[in-house]
């Protein structure tokens, strides 16, 4: 992941993120060469022959969801905080933070933070 922290936070709703998504934390099989607005990808029981539209993870809080819960199964902490003046919410995973006033943004930009700092220490050792 090329990413920076400061650029995944700049990321806005839409098919790019949701693309990230999809091949950085959900490790979807993405079809190659599609227009990045239509990301796809592979149903892993059919061999790569049947593809599906990815998930709206940065604009629907029922995909986003998911991404949460795959992130506790691969061991990572999250929690989620309100803040009623601001109307934002704050998300933390692991390491990663993201505060939005969308909630399906926050989880997606936090969710790669942790990520990306994850494929850090990987490579930093």
């Amino acid at each position: 992941m090329t990413l920076t922290r400061e650029e995944i936070q700049t990321l806005t709703p839409g098919r790019e993120l949701d693309a990230l998504i999809a091949e950085h934390v959900m490790a979807l099989d993405m079809v190659e060469g599609q227009l990045p607005q239509l990301p796809r990808y592979f149903l892993t029981d059919y061999e790569k022959t049947i593809h599906r539209d990815v998930p709206l993870y940065s604009s629907d809080i029922a995909a986003a969801w998911p991404v949460l819960e795959r992130m506790q199964v691969l061991g990572w902490s999250w929690d989620m905080k309100m803040n009623n003046l601001a109307n934002e919410v704050e998300v933390r995973i692991g390491r990663g933070q993201a505060v939005n006033k969308i909630v399906p943004l926050a989880i997606c930009k936090a969710a790669l933070i942790a990520n990306l700092d994850a494929i850090k220490w990987v490579t930093d050792v």
